[in-house]
């Protein structure tokens, strides 16, 4: 499988702690975790992005980006599922709204903009892309797919739509694996 929330060595955007980005911008972090739902599905799955949320605390403060993978996903591989697109929004201060900084300031691009003055209060969702998968979903172990249902990375219903396992409650009311019905499931055309 792919690393969740990769950032590369030789990017420009370092996985900075929390704690030291607080100390050293104005900015307040109100989430940062991995990015639901954004991995490409498949035989081994693409990692997930992370989403970001964070509230400038300065009375204004100039924003740029340059991100990519915003309209297109990350490709799958051999049957491999793409990964969803990133994201970068703007809900401003007394606003319930989540936007793009096209739709709220009119930039060419949602992702790649320079010199945007954002206030304080003004909340930024900054969402990675997840990696494509790599080989068919019907090809993943049962039993990896089963660890994810309870980990809730996938649902019971993602199990057996995406990746043709079928779950079933234990005595305990955890999820296991029913072998006969999911060799049924996968063996149909």
């Amino acid at each position: 499988d792919g690393n969740d929330s990769q950032c590369p060595i030789n990017g420009n955007c370092r996985n900075t702690p929390v704690e030291v980005f607080e100390t050293r911008y104005p900015w307040l972090t109100h989430s940062y975790s991995l990015a639901d739902g954004s991995e490409g599905h498949g035989r081994s799955r693409g990692g997930a992005g992370s989403r970001r949320v964070i509230e400038a605390r300065a009375p204004e403060i100039t924003v740029s980006s340059f991100m990519d993978r915003h309209e297109t996903g990350a490709w799958g591989l051999f049957g491999g599922r793409q990964g969803r697109p990133g994201a970068l929004r703007i809900r401003k201060h007394g606003d319930d709204a989540w936007r793009t900084f096209s739709d709220a300031y009119g930039t060419v691009s949602p992702n790649k903009f320079a010199d945007i003055r954002v206030q304080h209060g003004d909340l930024i969702e900054i969402v990675s892309p997840g990696g494509g998968g790599y080989g068919p979903p019907a090809e993943r172990d049962p039993e990896l797919v089963c660890e994810e249902v309870r980990d809730g990375v996938l649902s019971s219903d993602q199990a057996r739509e995406v990746y043709g396992v079928v779950l079933e409650r234990d005595a305990a009311g955890g999820w296991r694996v029913d072998a006969a019905a999911t060799a049924r499931l996968r063996s149909e055309p």
